[in-house]
């Protein structure tokens, strides 16, 4: 900000789209080893709402906000801002008062009484209990400590986990992680993506492969290898429904109504653990660089939404040569000839497919030296290849 006049630019601050930059997401469908008891235990407590609703009441959002953003934000889940038009106060504000008192009493109440040598919660059974954070480096620098030492005070054993994105993927899709860090990036209008609205793949990969395959509509591919299709009345499944009315209601406000019975179901459910409204995005921008909007919705779709066709310089630095290439380009329409769509040289067809014939021969060529190299060099290879 201090360099804009010295270095000619401007600085825009767009709005995100997002609806967290940072978020926790519990493993629903959770993988259960008949031979690790602890996996069974782990599957029931990620499945309970009231353990989700304890682990969200112990976080302390305003200390994060305050030393992550510094102050920038306010305490969120994972939903719309304020200015959508799918933004529900109910959603957003769901369990996010920080509440340990709260959080401990839900947690006595689900049988988590008992307690380790260090002091962290036990399973019901006494036996140990810790939970694994995981992230990929992206979201590295985040809340996670915050976390981990909020949860602490309230008997809850997390480690995070710094993980490449390759293992990332490896253990989604053996479902045997306990909590993905990650952020949603685009739920300004949730009906254009189920992600955090309706439990996806970092959340519930089994429900998913089902859903996406079909599962709706009684497609015998969905319940194939991987798949694991929600229980008749299941809030998931309620979603899923819900979602597919959205996608197919004709009216805004038909899509806003059915939308906010999938986010009142969010809000009871904590499908998702988010921390702050996301942080505005910010564009560096010459001031010669013009027809860049101030105000953009920023997401996925940027800039593509910014209307990029009609950025230019003022000043441009291009040969005179080349500014003319341009208007040309962009003022007269070429044509393209669809009847032969064979590669060629410009200005020559034969001459192309004669070359293209002429490469295919050499590899030919070299493919059967080096056969002959093989028989000579190796007689019993070269009297396998006879």
């Amino acid at each position: 900000m201090s360099q804009r006049e010295e270095n000619n630019y401007e600085v825009y601050h767009w709005y995100n789209s997002g609806v967290s930059d940072w978020a926790l997401f519990p493993n629903l469908n959770r993988h259960r080893d008949p031979n690790d008891p602890k996996t069974e235990k782990k599957w029931e407590l990620l499945n309970d709402k009231r353990f989700r609703k304890a682990l969200s009441l112990a976080i302390n959002r305003q200390d994060i906000i305050d030393a992550i953003s510094d102050g920038l934000g306010e305490p969120s889940q994972v939903a719309p801002g304020k200015e959508s038009y799918f933004y529900h106060e109910d959603q957003q504000k769901s369990y996010t008062e920080f509440n340990p008192d709260r959080a401990n009493k839900i947690l006595d109440e689900i049988g988590l009484k008992g307690r380790d040598s260090e002091g962290y919660r036990t399973f019901k059974d006494g036996t140990r209990m810790i939970w694994n954070l995981d992230l990929i480096p992206n979201f590295a620098d985040g809340p996670s400590s915050f976390v981990i030492a909020d949860w602490k005070k309230v008997g809850i054993n997390a480690v995070e986990r710094e993980i490449s994105f390759n293992l990332h993927n490896v253990l989604l899709r053996a479902r045997k992680h306990d909590f993905f860090i990650w952020g949603d990036g685009d739920g300004f209008n949730p009906v254009l993506k189920t992600y955090g609205f309706v439990p996806s793949w970092n959340q519930a990969l089994g429900y998913t492969h089902w859903y996406v395959r079909g599962g709706l509509y009684g497609n015998p591919e969905a319940n194939k290898v991987g798949a694991v299709e929600p229980p008749p009345g299941h809030p998931i499944r309620r979603s899923m429904e819900l979602f597919e009315a959205a996608q197919q209601a004709t009216k805004r406000h038909e899509q806003r109504e059915i939308i906010r019975a999938v986010q009142d179901i969010m809000a009871e459910e904590l499908w998702a653990i988010g921390i702050s409204t996301p942080f505005p995005d910010i564009a560096i921008v010459k001031k010669d660089f013009k027809n860049v909007p101030r105000k953009l919705v920023y997401g996925y779709n940027t800039p593509s939404n910014g209307g990029p066709e009609t950025f230019y310089f003022e000043d441009p630095t291009d040969s005179p040569g080349t500014i003319t290439q341009i208007k040309k380009e962009m003022t007269e329409i070429t044509t393209m000839d669809y009847r032969d769509r064979s590669p060629t040289i410009e200005g020559d067809g034969d001459r192309g497919r004669v070359i293209g014939r002429n490469i295919r021969n050499l590899f030919l060529g070299i493919l059967a030296v080096g056969l002959i190299l093989a028989g000579v060099k190796h007689p019993y290879i070269g009297r396998r290849l006879m």
